[in-house]
Parts: C-alpha cells; sequence; structure tokens
C-alpha cells in the first residue's frame, strides 16, 4: 500500500508519482489498482486542504465542510510577529516557514542574520533553522525560519508562513518566479531540466508549506498577493457568501425578533467583558484558543 500525493514533490528528480507506480507495477505484472482518500487529517478536520487546492491549482471540489483551521492574513510582518509569540506563550509547537528566497549566510557564519525584512531598516530578523541540533529547534523555536526541508512530514499546531514574491497573483494567474528560489537552493537547481514543470514544483512547495499548520495559519499580506482573499481560496469566504449563510441561521431559529439595537448593545458588552476576562490577571500568558472563542462571540 503506498499513500501518492504527486503534489506532495518538490524536486524535479523525484520520481515518486502515480504514473510511475502504475507504469513499474504493469511492467513487472503486477496488479495496479488506486483509490481515492475520501478523508484526510492534515491541517484540521475540515476542508482547508480542498480550498488550498482550489486556490493553487484551480481544483474544484464538492461537499465543504467548513475551514477546520483558523486561517488570518495580517497587514504586515510585526502583526504576525506577535501574533507568533502570543501563540507561543502557550505552545511550543509553532514554527515559522517560507520559500527558500534568503542565502543561508548563517549556515557557515553562525552569527549571520539570513533574513530581514526589508533589507533596508529591517523590521523582522530571523535566521534560517540550524544545520544541526535541529531536533532541539522541532521541539520549541520560533526564532528560526524553517525551509521546505525541514517542513515535510512535520506537522505543528501553529504556523507562521512568510508569502514571498517567488510567487504572486496576476489578476487570472499565478506567477510563478522559481529563479528566486534556485538562486540559494542548490538541491531544487540541479533537479530541474528541460522537461521539468518548475511552475508545479513552486506550487507544490507552497502547499506542503501551508499544510504544516493544524489549529492556525497565519500570513503577511503582499500586494501582489491578493487571491486568497478575492475568491475566499484559503481562509475567507465571499462576504456575500458568509452574509447569505448568517442571515439563514437567524431566519431558520427567528432571531431576528431578539436583535433591537438595545439587546444588541447589551450583548455586545457583556461578550466583551468575557473576552476581557481572558486577561483579568496577566497581560502575556493567556490562552489563545479562549480569547479566539470569545473572540468570535463579539464579533
Amino acid at each position: 500500500i503506498v499513500l501518492q500525493d504527486d503534489r506532495q514533490r518538490v524536486r524535479g528528480n523525484e520520481i515518486g508519482t502515480k504514473d510511475n507506480f502504475k507504469t513499474f507495477a504493469r511492467r513487472n505484472g503486477y496488479t495496479f489498482t488506486a483509490f481515492s482518500l475520501e478523508y484526510q487529517k492534515r491541517s484540521g478536520l475540515g476542508s482547508y486542504v480542498d480550498r488550498l487546492d482550489r486556490l493553487l491549482y484551480g481544483k474544484e471540489y464538492l461537499n465543504d465542510v467548513g475551514l477546520g483551521i483558523e486561517v488570518t492574513v495580517c497587514d504586515n510582518i510585526q502583526d504576525m510577529e506577535l501574533w507568533m509569540n502570543n501563540c507561543h506563550n502557550t505552545t511550543t509547537s509553532i514554527k515559522y516557514y517560507a520559500s527558500y528566497c534568503w542565502e543561508w549566510k548563517s549556515k557557515k557564519k553562525p552569527t549571520e542574520i539570513d533574513i530581514k525584512i526589508p533589507k533596508i531598516n529591517p523590521v523582522f530578523q530571523k535566521q534560517w533553522n540550524p544545520m544541526y541540533n535541529q531536533y532541539d529547534w522541532y521541539l520549541d523555536s520560533i526564532d528560526k525560519v524553517g525551509c521546505i526541508y525541514t517542513a515535510q512530514g512535520l506537522g505543528f499546531d501553529y504556523v507562521g508562513f512568510i508569502w514571498w514574491d517567488d510567487l504572486v497573483w496576476r489578476t487570472d494567474h499565478w506567477e510563478g518566479h522559481i529563479d528566486k528560489v534556485t538562486r540559494y537552493d542548490e538541491q531544487l537547481r540541479d533537479s530541474i531540466t528541460n522537461n521539468t514543470n518548475a511552475q508545479e514544483l513552486l506550487l507544490n512547495i507552497y502547499r506542503v508549506m501551508l499544510t504544516r499548520a493544524k489549529k492556525g495559519l497565519k500570513m503577511q499580506k503582499q500586494k501582489t498577493f491578493q487571491r486568497g482573499v478575492s475568491v475566499g481560496g484559503i481562509g475567507m469566504e465571499r462576504l456575500e457568501e458568509l452574509s447569505a449563510r448568517i442571515k439563514k441561521f437567524n431566519e431558520d431559529r427567528d432571531w431576528d425578533q431578539f436583535h433591537t439595537p438595545s439587546n444588541l448593545a447589551k450583548s455586545i458588552s457583556i461578550e466583551a467583558g468575557e473576552l476581557l476576562e481572558c486577561f483579568q490577571w496577566n497581560d502575556t500568558n493567556y490562552n489563545m484558543d479562549n480569547v479566539l472563542e470569545e473572540l468570535a462571540d463579539v464579533t
């Protein structure tokens, strides 16, 4: 039994594909039978992976059961870093990930800073994941950023993902710049031939890193990255669809009769108090899951 996902291929010389397995079986006289995996547990128990495949590959799907994890897009890298620090107060199962668009200087000089955003007067500075002692980094670290090679096969409660300019959305299509990655990633560069679909590899790289989170994913918004917001591709449904669902939810329960201005004002005040209670005794050490639940009640 082989669990095969062709969209996990991140180098051009990887031969593990469904077609290659089928060819090998037939050449050697084996019976080949393929089944679709109807249920998966990666990145929550919802439809997040399906939505991500629609976002990246345009693959449609049926039976959306909800996102399954919390996905948000922040306006700047500082907001994501603040969110990561807050999450780290409650769990060590948390990591930064990014595409390999920065040179790994600290590999040879341990004191070098690899990732600086922006390059001039940076407000975000991190090293790549360590060359050695990676086990300790896996257990607990948000002071370094993981790449595709330290993402495969792993999962964490929360992930902060740095979406960079090697993959941008242009009106109606993805524009890939894999040269921004191969400039520093020798393994990827050496695996690409004239017959390699470089765009597909880049999409796969993003897909792998975007499916490491089990509870929450936050990305910083690039000016060229709008598709996730505009078509509801990852975590955000179309506004009209969401409004219609809320309206139907209320109508099914005949709740409009209770939605007077005074009732709504009182309810907002009560729920806001419950949100504030999360920070009653400590401004820095709090349960992020409880905060998100109470914030949802307020909104």
